[in-house]
């Protein structure tokens, strides 16, 4: 017998609950910086537990070793900017290398070869958003490049990381990247045919159980990070000949650019404005 389509003739209407809607790429959370990074390194900041009859196992990280590990090695390796655009804004230690060759004042000098920290970023940004590009070839001309040192430190960036990762919701973010481990690729908990003990509630014979998670080459932690500016940034442009063509009238400033207006009086408690906001996406990478 043939098939039929019968339709239901009554009309049903519902309204959508008023959910103000603002969907967030990812791409407006900024570049990809990549930070090299060991398995074994981070296998020994995380662990699980799992008590008996929880039918899953919760994370933690080490906050303070977490925190000594950026500071004292990671923000010191080579930036790898994977979204750079070599026309406009790269972060790559690379860039900054290059620029620095021309310009010694691109980063502070401490009378030694200095290695790059986190205030290469900002540099990096603030070159692009004043002159259009990261890689400023002109930056031989820059004579104040010094104003934009000490925007930020490692041992600022790295007590951040710390507060957020030591923090309730630092627990859950870390209970979050289990269960992705969990789910997308249980085989590296299992050795043989055995998972460690307590990992799995197994009903009546359950135990608890506690342990390392589990990092492979490949993997990525991505933390978004957004660097508020609290002061405005501005470029000065004024030449000889537009001074002296218009007088002595001229007031101080009125040629200068402003690039950023500033967060001015910012206490992190209200979102900022986009313009004044340098946001990236640390991507820990694990390498070897």
């Amino acid at each position: 017998m043939p098939a039929l389509t019968m339709r239901y003739r009554s009309i049903l209407s519902n309204a959508l609950d008023a959910n103000t809607i603002r969907f967030v790429t990812a791409t407006s959370f900024g570049h990809r910086i990549t930070l090299p990074v060991t398995a074994n390194d981070l296998n020994s900041l995380f662990s699980w537990t799992r008590e008996v009859g929880e039918s899953v196992p919760t994370a933690t990280v080490d906050a303070l070793a977490f925190e000594g590990l950026l500071q004292g090695w990671l923000l010191s390796a080579p930036f790898t900017d994977r979204d750079l655009n070599v026309d406009g804004l790269d972060f790559s230690s690379a860039t900054l290398d290059s620029l620095q060759a021309l310009n010694p004042n691109v980063r502070k000098s401490d009378g030694e070869d200095r290695p790059q920290s986190s205030n290469d970023l900002v540099m990096a940004y603030l070159l692009f958003r004043c002159f259009g590009k990261t890689n400023y070839a002109d930056i031989g001309d820059i004579y104040n490049l010094e104003d934009a040192h000490d925007m930020i430190t490692d041992v600022t960036v790295s007590t951040m990381f710390k507060a957020s990762l030591e923090s309730a919701e630092g627990n859950v973010q870390a209970t979050n990247i289990l269960r992705d481990q969990l789910a997308n690729d249980t085989a590296r908990y299992i050795t043989g045919n055995t998972a460690p003990a307590g990992l799995f509630n197994t009903g009546t014979t359950d135990i608890s159980g506690e342990g390392q998670m589990v990092f492979v080459v490949g993997d990525v932690i991505e933390f978004p990070v957004r660097l508020v500016f609290t002061a405005p940034v501005s470029v000065a442009s004024i030449s000889d000949d537009t001074v002296y063509a218009s007088g002595s009238g001229q007031g101080v400033g009125t040629t200068d650019r402003q690039v950023i207006e500033g967060e001015v009086g910012w206490d992190g408690t209200t979102s900022p404005t986009r313009s004044n906001v340098l946001a990236i996406r640390l991507q820990l990478t694990v390498t070897s």
